[in-house]
């Protein structure tokens, strides 16, 4: 039998005081199990002298960890194909951080598990722990300023038909027990010292400035304005796709994840740190860098949906008011809104600063854009300005798959909407040219009955067997319908331009052109 180590598994092959690292380790962390009697490779070699082993373990854990993990550790005997081993379990502590006696509060002594390793914890972390095992939260301290109002507060409290009384105060943490404001009522408050500066520039070096938002007074106030400052920032790039009737939008950043980026900037900032809080939105990415980070947990396991949040109660009142759906699904959702487009954002997290860095969709991939403007191919333009972007690799993932299949059909890899007989096809050819016959071909492909309905759809199809045009009687006729049902179809393709209309009363016809 042979076994792995992981995060919560570790092996031994004889008893030696080195295993008190894994003992902190898993103390500090989410817990997990130490097995004596296997060695490194997950072969089982057992114990010679079971009941000393044992006795070993309990007297080197009671005597060299600090705080006392008896409650949460169990030495016991276990027997496998006949093998005796000693297993220790340990389950995460609640008086964290827990240290070997012989080095005290440092990072020497003081460890975490990593996978399958004990890796040793950072001073600020320690000091962190500290803090918060003792109960001394900054949100939780009270305010050295009393003199506090709440009309932003009240505001959005109101709008989300919560009650801002002082019983609910006191609840969400705003009011201390002896009725004095906390640092989170502070912090909510119109007198918020607590600012974010946000800059837009039009370069990746910042050097050319476009225009900047401050953030000021209550974090309620200071969200909305930086998102809107952000979402007027952020560039929609429309791209029609020569051949096709429809646009693509696309946003140089995933809105939600912008929301998510500025969310995270408030929730896990270290607001006991003087250094302000930093959003920069350059040519080809956006950054959040903020004071704190992530503290008892990795990078990794924060984007993997990891949650321990700096400030608990501000991210309690944040869900209690649906600013957020739940705990540690911020960047995991950010990097799951980019994997669609085939990037990744950034994070870099160190002892006194984190940062979130969001890829631009667009310019990312395509030099000419900025955010103020485009000095290369049209987004709108023909189909060489396409050929163009794809060959440079210019293009986002979906824009690109829309344009292969138009590349394909000109250059006459894939035949015209099979919808069509070759007869049809043949007329559209002969009377609208390749191009045009081809945008006329693919509405059958792109009129689909879930959106646009059964009716537009057939009678798309009708009009493109008649290149020279139908009447609203024609339509009637084909659709099965009556005069008001077939005109809304004709009108709703008109505005949506599948259809272009002719000539006027008696003598109006429609014809399909497949022109935007």
């Amino acid at each position: 039998m042979q076994l792995v180590e992981s995060e919560t598994v570790e092996f031994k092959c004889t008893f030696t005081p080195k295993l008190l690292k894994a003992v902190v380790a898993f103390a500090n962390s989410n817990g997990g199990t130490l097995y004596i009697g296997i060695d490194d490779f997950g072969s089982i070699v057992g114990v010679d002298d079971i009941d000393a082993t044992m006795l070993q373990c309990s007297n080197a854990i009671t005597d060299g960890v600090y705080p006392d993990v008896s409650e949460i550790t169990t030495v016991s005997a276990l027997d496998i194909d006949g093998v005796a081993l000693v297993k220790i379990e340990v389950e995460a502590g609640p008086h964290k951080p827990y240290c070997l006696c012989s080095k005290g509060f440092v990072p020497a002594g003081v460890y975490r598990r990593l996978g399958p390793a004990n890796v040793p914890i950072e001073m600020a972390q320690i000091r962190s722990m500290i803090k918060r095992t003792d109960g001394d939260y900054f949100e939780t301290a009270r305010s050295h300023e009393q003199s506090l109002t709440f009309f932003e507060a009240e505001r959005v409290f109101r709008r989300a038909e919560i009650t801002f009384d002082q019983t609910s105060q006191k609840n969400l943490g705003l009011i201390d027990e002896l009725g004095f404001y906390t640092n989170l009522a502070l912090l909510v408050s119109d007198q918020n010292p607590f600012a974010v500066r946000a800059g837009l520039f039009n370069d990746d070096a910042y050097t050319e400035f476009i225009d900047r938002q401050d953030g000021e007074g209550s974090i309620f106030r200071q969200i909305e304005d930086i998102e809107r400052f952000l979402n007027i920032s952020n560039a929609t790039r429309m791209y029609f796709v020569p051949g096709r009737l429809d646009r693509i939008d696309k946003d140089d950043y995933p809105r939600e994840a912008v929301r998510e980026g500025i969310l995270n900037l408030f929730i896990h900032r270290d607001y006991e740190s003087s250094v302000a809080s930093l959003i920069k939105m350059s040519r080809t990415a956006l950054e959040f860098t903020n004071a704190g980070g992530p503290q008892h947990i990795s990078v990794e396991e924060a984007l993997a949906g990891g949650s321990d949040a700096r400030n608990p109660k501000l991210q309690l009142l944040f869900l209690r008011l649906g600013m957020v759906e739940a705990f540690g699904t911020g960047l995991k959702g950010i990097r799951a809104l980019y994997e669609a487009e085939g990037l990744e954002p950034e994070v870099c997290a160190y002892p006194a600063m984190f940062r979130l860095s969001l890829p631009n969709v667009n310019a990312v991939r395509n030099s000419y854009l900025t955010p103020r403007g485009n000095s290369g191919p049209n987004l709108r333009g023909d189909y060489s300005d396409y050929e163009q972007l794809e060959r440079e690799g210019a293009l986002p993932p979906d824009v690109s798959q829309a344009f292969a299949s138009v590349r394909a059909q000109r250059e006459g890899r894939v035949s015209m909407n099979g919808d069509c007989g070759h007869e049809v096809r043949a007329k559209l050819v002969e009377e609208l040219g390749f191009d045009v016959a081809c945008k006329a071909s693919a509405m059958l492909q792109d009129v689909s009955d879930e959106r646009r309905g059964g009716y537009a759809r057939t009678l798309i199809r009708f009009a493109l067997e008649r290149p020279r045009g139908f009447t609203r009687q024609d339509a009637s006729d084909a659709l099965g319908t009556g005069r008001d049902v077939t005109l809304r179809v004709i009108n709703g393709l008109l505005e949506e331009g599948a259809l272009v209309k002719e000539g006027r009363a008696r003598a109006t016809r429609y014809r399909a052109v497949g022109q935007v």
